[in-house]
C-alpha cells in the first residue's frame, strides 16, 4: 500500500513539474511579445502608429461593409434604415480615408492618423464630462468613491482636450506612453514566471 502511494506522489510530482514549465514557457513567450510590441511603439512611433491607423480604419470600412450586407440578408420585417445608413457612412468614411491615405502621400497618412486622434480625443472628451456629471449625481446620493469618479473624468477630459488641440502630439503622445508600460509590465511579468516554483514538501 505505501509503495502505491509513493507511486502516486512521484506521478503527481511529475505532473506539477510539467505543468509549471508550461507556465514558464507561456509567461515568458508572452512577456517577449509584450516587451517587442513595447519597443515598436516607442522606439518607432511613425510605423506602428501608421500600421494602427491602417488597421483601425480598414476595420471601420469592415464595420460598414458588415452593416449593409447584414441589412440585405436580414428579413424585411427587421431591416432597419439606420443600420443601412450607418453601415454605408462608415464603409465611405473608411474608404475615403484610405483611399487619401494610400494615394496622397505623408500628408493623406498624417490626415488618417489626426482623424483617428481626433475622434478618440472627442470620445475621451465627452465620457470625461458625462463622468463628471455623474459625480454631483452620487456626491448627492452620498457615493463613497464619487471622487475616484470625479479624478477619472478630470483626467479623460485633459486627455481629449490634449489630443483635439494637437492630434498628431497627442496619438504619439499616447502611443509612447503605451508602449512604456507594455515594456514595464513586460519585464514584471517576465521576473514573475520565472521566479515561479513548486513548494517545498513537507516531511
Amino acid at each position: 500500500m505505501s509503495d502505491y502511494n509513493e507511486s502516486l506522489v512521484i506521478i503527481n510530482d511529475e505532473a506539477d513539474r510539467e505543468f509549471l514549465k508550461k507556465i514558464k514557457n507561456t509567461g515568458t513567450v508572452a512577456a517577449i511579445v509584450m516587451a517587442a510590441l513595447g519597443a515598436l511603439a516607442v522606439f518607432a512611433p511613425a510605423f506602428t502608429g501608421l500600421a494602427a491607423a491602417y488597421l483601425f480604419t480598414g476595420g471601420f470600412m469592415a464595420y460598414g461593409i458588415y452593416k449593409i450586407v447584414m441589412f440585405f440578408r436580414m428579413p424585411k420585417v427587421l431591416r432597419s434604415g439606420y443600420m443601412l445608413a450607418d453601415g454605408m457612412l462608415s464603409s465611405f468614411l473608411g474608404g475615403m480615408i484610405l483611399f487619401d491615405a494610400i494615394g496622397g502621400g505623408p500628408a493623406g497618412k498624417a490626415g488618417m492618423i489626426a482623424t483617428l486622434a481626433f475622434a478618440a480625443g472627442f470620445m475621451s472628451l465627452f465620457s470625461g464630462v458625462t463622468q463628471t456629471a455623474d459625480y454631483f449625481s452620487l456626491r448627492k446620493e452620498g457615493f463613497p468613491g464619487a471622487g475616484f469618479i470625479l479624478f477619472g473624468g478630470i483626467l479623460r477630459i485633459l486627455l481629449g482636450a490634449l489630443i483635439i488641440l494637437d492630434p498628431l502630439f497627442g496619438y504619439f503622445s499616447i502611443q509612447i506612453a503605451l508602449g512604456t508600460f507594455l515594456m514595464i509590465s513586460a519585464i514584471a511579468l517576465f521576473i514573475e514566471t520565472r521566479s515561479l516554483s513548486l513548494p517545498e514538501k513537507m516531511e
